[in-house]
């Protein structure tokens, strides 16, 4: 059974290892009795190498290493995102069903702890831009905490850009010069468009649309305005998906094109379960921080486990996301879903799903 440990109860594990061995040990008999895998995703390496010192990853590590069996995702969110839109694009390109478990799930967790090990040690870079990107996209959440949205941006005149408040939280942090070279490179001509189609669209919506590149796809009858650079995103993986498997597909561009038109990432499970959380943590009234969007990409790897906790914070964003997601796709996989708690509770939650 593949479980999914919040980094919090990592951090409880290790507290209760040093101070109380024997009880540890009686967590790993219960744990390795239920023939439990711990599943560590890029995401658990990117917090571990987090830690402040050499010794306090040292001891993360020392800790993920005395459990027996470890399935190592080095992949993060965006690489799910990329298989989960092949699969769909496969799946229509033969007229077939999209069948995402099935497909994906022996092609997730297939690495060990000298994978892990060598990824946080390695990657302290990448995980540092990585955890900048996060930090600016919970300042841009924090920004709108209080501002009015308004409730139809096809209500709005294409001109009105001071009532779009994301827009103007996004280019308020984006000009604060803290992103790194590559993340402003990325970000500026998307932001640029944004800002030159709603001065001339006809009303809000049609000028995120297009800023976005979304004119004609299918999907966007279905599509909420709040979600519209959501499903921007994913399209945006779709299109990098065509690039990658240009070679074995050898499709020509009109059929790109039209299979993009077909797209649907509500139908992508960890896809739409990351998209209904960070809708959720958009309208919640708590402060917005960096963690969160770790959070958030743990969060997608939900359908492709057994069990996975998280948090409290992240337990009832989820329960929001559940209320506003259209697709039911959340509560689909709800009994997954555990929170975080001591050993004994852990161990109590797996013995539910057993």
């Amino acid at each position: 059974m593949l479980i999914y440990l919040d980094t919090g109860d990592l951090a409880n594990l290790e507290r209760l290892r040093d101070r109380d061995r024997g009880s540890f040990e009686q967590f790993l008999d219960g744990w390795n009795a239920r023939q439990c895998v711990l599943a560590l995703s890029l995401h658990h390496a990117q917090e571990t190498a987090d830690l402040g010192t050499a010794a306090s990853r040292a001891r993360r590590l020392g800790l993920i290493a005395e459990f027996p069996r470890i399935a190592f995702e080095r992949g993060g969110s965006y690489k799910l995102a990329w298989l989960e839109a092949a699969v769909q694009i496969t799946a229509l390109i033969h007229g077939e069903a999209a069948d995402y478990g099935d497909v994906l799930r022996p092609q997730l967790f297939l690495a060990g702890l000298d994978e892990f090990c060598a990824v946080v040690l390695e990657s302290s870079t990448e995980f540092a831009k990585l955890r900048q990107e996060e930090e600016f996209t919970a300042k841009v959440r924090q920004s709108t905490r209080g501002r009015r949205l308004p409730r139809s941006y096809r209500k709005q005149s294409g001109d009105a850009i001071n009532r779009t408040a994301p827009v103007i939280a996004a280019i308020e942090a984006f000009s604060d010069g803290t992103l790194s070279p590559l993340t402003r490179r990325s970000m500026a001509p998307v932001l640029g468009a944004i800002v030159n189609e709603l001065q001339t669209a006809e009303n809000v919506r049609f000028g995120f649309e297009k800023a976005y590149g979304l004119a004609g796809y299918d999907v966007l009858d279905r599509v909420d305005d709040d979600d519209l650079h959501r499903v921007a995103s994913f399209f945006s993986v779709a299109q990098q998906v065509f690039e990658d498997m240009a070679g074995e597909w050898q499709l020509p561009p009109q059929d790109i094109a039209d299979l993009l038109r077909q797209l649907n990432p509500s139908t992508c499970p960890g896809v739409r379960i990351e998209m209904a959380v960070s809708r959720a943590l958009d309208v919640s009234q708590e402060t917005a921080v960096a963690n969160d969007e770790a959070d958030r990409a743990h969060i997608s790897f939900l359908p492709y486990v057994d069990l996975m906790f998280v948090d409290r914070r992240t337990a009832g964003f989820y329960r929001q996301g559940i209320a506003l997601d259209k697709a039911g796709v959340l509560d689909r996989y709800a009994s997954r879903l555990a929170k975080s708690g001591p050993s004994a509770a852990i161990l109590n939650a797996i013995a539910r799903v057993v």
